[in-house]
């Protein structure tokens, strides 16, 4: 066996007299590690690409939407599109777009007090089955909020806060002002719907002088839009009502806010649907996330400072013996505990991390990421939705329905968690839970779309590192006011989490896969890498065919 001093003058003498050979290996392997890498890379990004085929052949191209009849919002789905609308897929946009205008000029939304109901019994969302549920609105507000960051669609951001809006005047139990109600029936006096609409005549006399073009302004005729007389409001061409009243933009905003202010005080006072007030930790643990990310984004401290309130509520109340309990009404806590709600939870908790810069919440997200880990993971079979019982099976859903599977929910929160505590194994379990699904996600992308989601944070997602108290300089408030959906936001002191280690303070760090670049210190140099970022996602682009792209 040679030496370690032979090898070395072999090396020395292979370099000296065969250098050009060695070179040219190098190269060649080189050439081949990069070969294999783009190709995995592409082989990666194929599978939103033929989702997206998948999801185009299904969409309604007239109304928005996927499907025929009944016509459901599929928030996790519309989520999906926005991150990859933000990755430059224009057909990802255009869908998104096109389905949150239609959703919005409805009957589905409610032109009266905010809000959406559960689903459209028609193909062009007119009319609704009337049941208002805090899971979509939740999920829509952050949708809306999301796809007025990307197009700068003013009506876009007003449908959000005027969602937000009902969930704050509605939506709040009385003996728990932080936390939020299931759902509000369909049902008035024993009939659907009756609550919600109106007829002419009704119309007439709450608005006397503005009827007529309230009356245009939101469909309405003598004979209904509906059944016998009654009209579902909706707000199809209020463009040409702007130029019978002969009112600018601002001025028309107000008349039409006078006429819905109107309308509600007469609404208030007929008999109210019965409002479902249990708190479900899962369904509050979105709503929390929305309300912080709609505070980030538009700028509301008052939205952030009740997703604070909601966030001590969660964890004060529904955190007992280890775990998040699923389910509280009025003092009683039941004893129910599920892979949702310690996901949806803690993604919240995340969420206010990045939009207050407190470290209190990013470590309320670890320990619940680890009390899920504990409690719902298998290492052989991946992770169930229920903790073991007695009984042989355990459950577990991997599809989406309404809102995502909490198998997807639970990989989205250790793939944003992993990078900024450097828990490589969390990563190991989320790509696993994925790569079972993997055959799945491109042949059926409306099962799973969180998971395709998932799947895309990470291949393309990232950490911004901003190593800053909260409210230390004006770089670190404006770096948390990005708008990345696939970037993860870290503030605290220096060296205060693994991610933050050896950083300066006013410098930003956008790192992906352990690799960060270099610091930017200003926001221009943050928005021209994270640019950078989304341009060499490798998601396929391609000139869209549908209507309403913008781009």
């Amino acid at each position: 066996m040679p030496s370690f001093a032979d090898v070395l003058r072999g090396v020395r003498e292979a370099w000296t007299q065969r250098r050009s050979d060695i070179e040219q290996t190098a190269q060649e392997l080189l050439e081949h590690v990069r070969a294999g890498a783009v190709s995995r890379r592409a082989t990666v990004d194929a599978i939103h690409t033929k989702a997206t085929s998948q999801l185009m052949r299904r969409f309604d191209r007239t109304y928005g939407g996927f499907g025929t009849t009944p016509k459901f919002p599929q928030a996790p789905l519309l989520q999906y599109l926005l991150s990859l609308a933000v990755l430059g897929s224009n057909d990802a946009r255009a869908m998104l777009t096109q389905t949150l205008v239609a959703m919005a000029a409805g009957g589905m939304y409610d032109h009266v007090g905010g809000g959406f109901a559960r689903y459209s019994t028609d193909q062009r969302w007119h009319v609704p089955h009337f049941e208002k549920m805090l899971y979509d609105n939740a999920q829509l507000v952050r949708i809306y909020v999301g796809a007025y960051r990307l197009t700068s669609d003013e009506r876009l951001r007003f449908v959000a806060e005027d969602t937000i809006a009902w969930l704050q005047r509605e939506m709040h139990p009385s003996f728990a002002p932080a936390a939020y109600s299931s759902a509000q029936d369909a049902d008035s006096e024993g009939v659907e719907g009756k609550f919600y609409v109106w007829t002419a005549e009704q119309l007439r006399a709450a608005l006397e002088s503005d009827a007529d073009a309230a009356l245009r302004l939101y469909g309405v005729s003598e004979a209904g839009n509906w059944e016998h007389g009654l009209n579902v409001l909706e707000r199809r061409d209020p463009e040409s009502v702007r130029g019978l009243l002969g009112l600018s933009e601002n001025a028309f905003a107000q008349w039409e806010r006078s006429v819905r202010d109107r309308l509600y005080d007469v609404r208030s006072q007929r008999i109210w649907p019965i409002t479902d007030d249990k708190v479900l930790a899962d369904w509050n643990g979105i709503a929390l996330r929305a309300l912080a990310e709609a505070g980030r984004l538009l700028d509301r401290a008052d939205l952030i400072e009740c997703a604070r309130q909601t966030a001590l509520f969660l964890l004060n109340t529904m955190g007992r013996d280890g775990r998040l309990h699923h389910a509280w009404r009025a003092g009683t806590l039941r004893v129910e505990s599920y892979l949702a709600d310690h996901a949806q939870v803690g993604l919240g908790m995340l969420e206010l991390h990045a939009a207050t810069g407190e470290l209190r919440w990013l470590q309320s997200a670890h320990q619940l990421a680890d009390q899920m880990i504990d409690r719902f993971f298998d290492s052989d079979e991946g992770f169930y939705d229920s903790e073991p019982s007695p009984l042989p099976m355990r459950a577990r859903e991997l599809f989406d329905g309404a809102v995502p599977s909490g198998t997807a929910a639970a990989c989205e929160l250790l793939l944003r968690l992993a990078g900024i505590y450097d828990r490589s194994e969390w990563v190991d379990i989320a790509q696993q839970a994925i790569e079972r699904q993997i055959g799945l996600l491109a042949q059926a992308p409306e099962a799973a779309p969180a998971l395709l989601h998932a799947h895309l944070i990470n291949q393309h997602g990232a950490h911004l590192a901003i190593p800053a108290n909260p409210n230390a300089d004006q770089l670190s408030v404006a770096a948390r006011n990005q708008f990345a959906p696939l970037v993860t936001f870290v503030t605290g002191p220096p060296d205060s989490l693994p991610l933050l280690a050896a950083r300066t303070t006013s410098e930003l760090y956008l790192c992906q896969h352990g690799r960060c670049q270099l610091p930017a210190q200003s926001i221009e140099q943050l928005r021209q890498q994270l640019s950078v970022l989304h341009e060499g996602s490798g998601v396929a682009l391609g000139k869209s065919l549908l209507p309403g792209d913008s781009s």
